[in-house]
């Protein structure tokens, strides 16, 4: 509810670099979600329904770009929100590379 209520306007922004943040705590919050309820304690369905929101959010992490093309963000926002997910930072750099030179 509370990443609902950011969202709605009262940010006073409405740009799509404000998006990211956003995704990034509620993927945390999934990532901290499958870690607590492996399939020894928890049911199917609340695993699968995790795994699916993850995927939800991971497709639409084309807002990267709008992050990365920010004046004051750029790949600093990164660096610093996914110290801990070298991959993803990896991931992003040479997607948005591959994007603007195709």
């Amino acid at each position: 509810m509370i990443c609902t209520l950011e969202l709605e306007g009262h940010r006073g922004n409405y740009a799509l670099y404000d998006l990211l943040p956003t995704m990034d705590s509620l993927l945390e919050h999934l990532e901290a979600t499958k870690a607590n309820h492996t399939a020894a304690n928890s049911t199917p369905h609340l695993i699968n329904s995790t795994l699916l929101a993850w995927q939800k959010l991971d497709k639409h992490f084309a807002y990267i770009c709008a992050v990365a093309l920010h004046p004051s963000m750029k790949f600093a926002y990164f660096a610093i929100n996914w110290a801990e997910h070298s991959v993803w930072i990896e991931s992003a750099r040479v997607k948005e590379t591959l994007r603007w030179e195709t």
